[in-house]
């Protein structure tokens, strides 16, 4: 149907070549603009707020990733719900901001309490898990997106971070038998 608006295919080929900013701009001009600027504004906000967490080492562990987690889960809600574009990229903010501490403050607790010896083990074990992360995260929207529409792909994205947020108090106790594990699963 011309360039305007969503394709017309069928069924989950329609939607999960859908991209939130082309639902929400006119024009397919506007739309890739529109990608542009989101992958922009995602760059910017993950790579201001690392340096900024970076300065900031007197905040808790658990409670940065806790925070982390619910920052990026409500951006991911907010990028889910939104129907104007500037409301969509604040969301795409917020979710930079809260997943861009995660991997880096996750290193550090996991190294933290290794031994010297088994340091780069450690910081490998957790390296390949959020590679795995990296590389199946895309898999699994685009599958869910598949089967129920971008924007409720992003709930479920939403879902992962709410997951997180739940489970990384336990991961960040301090107990000794969880750094016991972190360095047996390492060696």
């Amino acid at each position: 149907m011309g360039g305007v608006g969503r394709r017309r295919e069928s069924g989950g080929d329609a939607r999960a070549r859908d991209t939130l900013v082309e639902e929400r701009l006119p024009h397919a001009r506007d739309a890739e603009f529109g990608r542009k600027i989101a992958v922009a504004i995602f760059a910017m906000f993950g790579a201001l707020t690392r340096f900024a967490a970076g300065v900031l080492t007197r905040i808790p562990t658990g409670v940065l990733l806790v925070v982390g987690a619910i920052v990026a889960l409500i951006g991911t809600l907010l990028v889910s719900a939104s129907r104007a574009v500037p409301v969509a990229f604040s969301g795409l903010a917020l979710t930079a901001i809260g997943t861009s501490v995660l991997f880096p403050t996750l290193l550090s607790r996991a190294t933290r309490g290794a031994p010297a010896d088994r340091r780069g083990r450690v910081t490998s074990a957790v390296a390949t898990t959020a590679y795995l992360g990296f590389l199946f995260g895309p898999v699994y929207v685009g599958v869910l997106s598949g089967a129920v529409g971008l924007r409720e792909a992003m709930v479920g994205v939403a879902a992962l971070a709410a997951a997180f947020a739940l489970l990384a108090p336990l991961v960040t106790r301090g107990s000794t038998t969880t750094k016991r594990r972190i360095v047996t699963m390492a060696s």
